[in-house]
């Protein structure tokens, strides 16, 4: 018998959602909401903007080429997926805070974003799609980001600023990115938060709360398909990746046999 998706996952993010819409709701905060319109024509145009006559050069952004740094080393920091599967706690919209890209005069900023999704409760929770979709890896030419576990760390190349690339269409960017690959999200939200670095640390702890829920479901996923588990889920600082990798080199060997 098939197994429910449902069942897998243990424990979902609505506390911290709740929690979320408590500060960003707060007048004293400032946080301005945007409508989802025209999402997919907004992120269509900023694809548009840079061609290079070799595609790979696209999303490569060179020192030289960036004219701002979104949450480099030494700058405040936060990327956050947080999901549920209770009917109206995610409402469709951007919130935005701070400076807007092209108005900003740094070169490098503090950056945030958090992306907050309903799903049905038919959906797996952990596909990785969720939390890989959140960089925008190879997606905007002009945007290279680097992939960092709670973080993000961003490079804008000076010719997408130029034409006025905004927290707004970044935020339709991830909003269609997601609607595109995540076929059962019901609601989606978007915080952006730019060189805001206090109002930043105001969610630290919910992304602290989130990655630990998101991984306690990962550990139960492996367990109930009696796949490796261990007590650490980042692999790249694990001293028992090479034992992992031999095991499951021999797995995919016989799987094909």
């Amino acid at each position: 018998m098939e197994e429910n998706k449902s069942t897998i996952i243990n424990k979902d993010h609505t506390d911290l959602i709740l929690n979320v819409f408590e500060i960003i709701e707060s007048k004293c905060n400032s946080f301005i909401k945007h409508e989802l319109e025209d999402y997919d024509s907004k992120y269509a145009s900023i694809k548009s903007i840079i061609k290079h006559d070799n595609p790979a050069f696209n999303y490569v952004v060179l020192s030289e080429d960036t004219a701002l740094e979104l949450g480099p080393p030494k700058f405040t920091s936060l990327s956050c997926v947080l999901f549920t599967n209770q009917n109206n706690t995610v409402k469709d919209g951007i919130w935005i805070k701070g400076t807007d890209f092209p108005n900003t005069k740094k070169q490098a900023i503090s950056f945030a974003q958090i992306i907050m999704l309903e799903l049905d409760k038919d959906s797996d929770a952990t596909n990785p799609k969720i939390q890989t979709l959140k960089y925008l890896s190879n997606k905007i030419p002009g945007y290279m980001p680097r992939n960092i576990p709670g973080k993000i760390w961003v490079r804008i190349h000076k010719n997408l600023i130029d034409k006025g690339f905004s927290l707004v269409e970044l935020g339709s960017a991830l909003i269609s990115e997601y609607k595109k690959h995540i076929k059962n999200i019901k609601s989606i939200s978007i915080i952006l938060i730019s060189d805001e670095p206090d109002c930043i640390k105001k969610f630290e702890d919910i992304n602290l709360k989130a990655n630990k829920i998101y991984e306690e479901n990962i550990r139960s996923k492996l367990d109930s398909i009696g796949a490796i588990s261990c007590d650490s889920l980042n692999c790249t600082s694990c001293d028992e990746k090479i034992y992992c990798d031999t095991i499951k080199s021999i797995a995919l060997k016989k799987g094909k046999k």
